[in-house]
């Protein structure tokens, strides 16, 4: 649907690189294949969406590494920003210039969306100027806006990577006394204690027969 554009944010897996935070409590290449299977199980619900999606890379001259490893039938964008409000700021732009009218931006630490949602949040979006998820950690793990409801000051002067990047978001809405639906606490998975969380929740869900899931399983840390 050329109406909505998801923006999918991703870095290129490489060893010492990525999630960092959980790859001091598990060795390093589990880290690595686990993120693999992130992205994969990620895309896996995109492909079937109706709605057109982009992905957003991250460091710059990783694409053709980026196109080895998911194909080359996807649209590449180079994250561009001197920190990660820029870049989704950016992205953001840069998606509302090819005349979507609706985006919502997301990272690639929670596997475990659904079609459904997608569909949903869309939806959310056509009553509110913005939709926004939290996560536990006092961070977001989505955000949503229309065209004509963009709202650039969200991603300046915000200290990335904090517990207070929701509270100093939420803020800025206020100020602007924007239409905000806050979604469903999901947390994302940077800690070991995140990652044994998910896997109890999810080993007896819809979600049990994905990658991850069975890429955990197959580690037997649990």
């Amino acid at each position: 649907m050329r109406d909505c554009c998801i923006i999918f944010f991703i870095k290129y897996p490489e060893k010492g690189k990525i999630k960092t935070r959980l790859a001091k409590d598990i060795n390093e290449d589990f880290v690595l294949n686990l993120y693999r299977c992130f992205v994969i199980d990620i895309l896996s619900v995109l492909n079937k969406l109706k709605f057109d999606f982009k992905i957003y890379f991250d460091p710059p001259g990783s694409l053709i590494k980026i196109k080895k490893w998911l194909g080359e039938n996807y649209t590449f964008v180079q994250q561009r920003g001197s920190d990660l409000g820029e870049r989704m700021k950016n992205a953001f732009e840069s998606v509302f210039e090819e005349d979507y009218n609706k985006a919502i931006i997301i990272g690639s630490d929670m596997p475990c969306f659904s079609c459904d949602f997608f569909s949903d949040i869309f939806d959310e979006l056509g009553d509110n100027h913005t939709v926004i998820g939290p996560s536990p950690d006092g961070g977001y793990y989505l955000l949503g806006f229309k065209k004509d409801t963009f709202l650039k000051e969200v991603f300046y002067d915000i200290h990335w990577s904090t517990e207070n990047v929701l509270s100093s978001t939420m803020k800025i809405f206020n100020k602007y006394k924007y239409k905000v639906n806050i979604l469903e606490v999901m947390n994302d998975i940077d800690t070991f204690d995140d990652l044994r969380d998910f896997f109890y929740k999810n080993k007896n869900s819809d979600f049990k027969n994905s990658n991850t899931m069975k890429y955990i399983l197959k580690s037997k840390i649990f």
